[in-house]
């Protein structure tokens, strides 16, 4: 009986001591990404999601798109994820049961990087040569301002560039220069499930982890939102494990 009652001790002060261990490597974690946050060298992204995978790919698009805000504000064009990617850290721990992940980059990295096209070999070697063009997808034409799809003051030709675009980077890109112009009020990227509750009023880009666009919803109402491209009643349920980009 001593014996079982000395192993069951031994247990119960491994366990403790692998929990205050946990404790420490997590504060340890979070105290780093605070001093990120607080550190003028350095541009971050940030998510939270069950999928650490998923909380990932949205905390470098929403690095990227600190990146290329910083960048047009000195007069640089943008960039892609692949052109920074290498020199991109990570920093991660358990919250219950979501992964709060963070990626940062120097702020010096992010301005000097420049985007990079992708070469084609030609036909014949050496000299490359750009893929064929592919004919683009009709864009549907986008509801009135009288329909349910539409909201506020946004034009329809923010409708219709977006609609032109296949990929999220992309989608940021116009519309970071939309809200420049003044033709949105604003925009970002969803960082965790809590938020969409106060996002019932904004337009939602979903888009797979490829990046590539899945749809286009429109604002809330009567319990469900608009798909912008096929106009049919739609909802975020129908998009389980995508990214979220909203605008307004």
């Amino acid at each position: 009986m001593k014996g079982l009652s000395g192993n069951r001790a031994f247990v119960l002060v491994a366990f403790l001591s692998f929990f205050a261990y946990a404790l420490t490597a997590q504060s340890g974690v979070e105290q780093q990404i605070n001093d990120i946050k607080l550190d003028e060298n350095y541009l971050y992204g940030e998510a939270s999601d069950a999928d650490h995978r998923v909380a990932y790919d949205l905390a470098v698009t929403d690095l990227i798109m600190t990146v290329n805000s910083v960048r047009a504000d000195n007069g640089l064009q943008g960039i892609q994820p692949g052109d920074v990617l290498p020199l991109v850290k990570e920093l991660s721990y358990k919250r219950g049961d979501k992964h709060e992940v963070m990626v940062y980059v120097e702020l010096s990295v992010a301005l000097s990087a420049s985007h990079k096209e992708k070469n084609v070999p030609g036909a014949r070697g050496g000299t490359p040569s750009a893929p064929p063009a592919r004919k683009p997808d009709p864009v549907p034409s986008v509801p009135s301002s009288s329909s349910n799809t539409t909201v506020g003051n946004i034009g329809e030709e923010v409708f219709v560039n977006l609609l032109e675009r296949e990929m999220a980077d992309n989608i940021l890109g116009y519309l970071e220069n939309a809200k420049r112009s003044g033709k949105i009020a604003d925009f970002g990227i969803v960082r965790s499930l809590e938020e969409i509750k106060s996002l019932a009023d904004c337009y939602m880009v979903l888009y797979r982890r490829d990046k590539s666009v899945a749809a286009l919803l429109s604002p809330k109402q009567n319990g469900s939102r608009t798909n912008i491209r096929n106009k049919t009643a739609d909802t975020l349920q129908n998009y389980r494990g995508h990214g979220i980009i909203w605008f307004r």
